[in-house]
């Protein structure tokens, strides 16, 4: 808990700063490895060497059947990032060739937007393990307690980043990069929406997870990365470049409906 949360610290400050100085997400993309590591070594080391030998040799066997076991997540991780990055590439397909100016905003603006994204997917990383635990005491009521708490903290941050965007992020936008982006900020609210609705789900991935859902997981995606294919295209079609952003949003809200529904489902009370 106290390696996530300093953590997610670490790299928000890192991420912020780095990105406000250089403009460059590549370099502050580095600064969530330089954070990382430190939290690695000054907290998650010393806490391991407590119950096992660092310097042991890795059975072979333990870590095929680990990697074995942790395949699903990787198929779930794979689509999942299919499904983020589609609205995106269906835009450039649809505008670049008509307005390579608009794409370039779109970049320009959806950039510092994930600061919104990474702060939302920070805040549940250091109760892990409390989910875990109520999950294997079959404590469904701290569970779901806990469960309504951070959407709250969510719907929190929904309403400050949906202001702050409006009011705040596009007069930087405009310092930044001048008039290049000013007719174009009309795109800023719905990336905004995109970038919470994203930290809405991946908690809902790491709730369902948690409570050993992997393959409802898997399919829940596979449906998801369906349905936005059929849907994008069309609110393109109709609402312009927010359409990919509209699309995202609609197919995100849809999962996490869905995930909720099968926690409420499977997370189980005490006997």
């Amino acid at each position: 808990g106290k390696s996530n949360a300093l953590k997610g610290v670490l790299i928000l400050i890192g991420f912020i700063c780095v990105f406000f100085i250089t403009h460059n997400v590549a370099l502050a993309t580095t600064s969530i490895f330089v954070a990382t590591m430190i939290c690695l070594l000054a907290i998650d080391m010393k806490f391991a060497k407590r119950f096992m030998n660092v310097k042991e040799k890795a059975d072979k066997n333990k870590v095929k059947e680990l990697l074995i076991e942790c395949l699903p997540l990787g198929a779930f991780g794979f689509i999942s990032s299919s499904i983020l990055n589609y609205p995106a590439i269906i835009l450039e397909k649809k505008f670049v060739s008509i307005n390579e100016n608009m794409m370039g905003a779109y970049n320009c603006i959806s950039q510092p937007i994930l600061i919104i994204q990474m702060l939302a997917t920070y805040i549940y990383a250091p109760f892990i393990v409390m989910f875990a635990e109520y999950n294997n005491n079959k404590d469904k009521k701290k569970f779901m307690g806990l469960l309504h708490k951070i959407l709250l903290v969510f719907a929190g941050i929904a309403i400050v980043g949906l202001i702050g965007s409006k009011l705040i992020l596009g007069k930087i936008l405009i310092l930044m990069y001048r008039k290049k982006v000013e007719e174009y900020l009309f795109l800023m609210l719905p990336l905004v929406g995109c970038a919470i609705a994203t930290g809405v789900l991946w908690f809902f991935n790491m709730i369902l997870t948690v409570i050993r859902k992997t393959k409802l997981l898997i399919v829940i995606n596979i449906v998801a990365w369906v349905f936005i294919r059929i849907l994008t295209p069309v609110l393109i079609d109709k609402c312009g470049a927010n359409g990919a952003s509209f699309g995202l949003i609609i197919t995100l809200v849809l999962q996490s409906i869905v995930m909720y529904v099968v926690v409420l489902r499977h997370v189980r009370y005490k006997e």
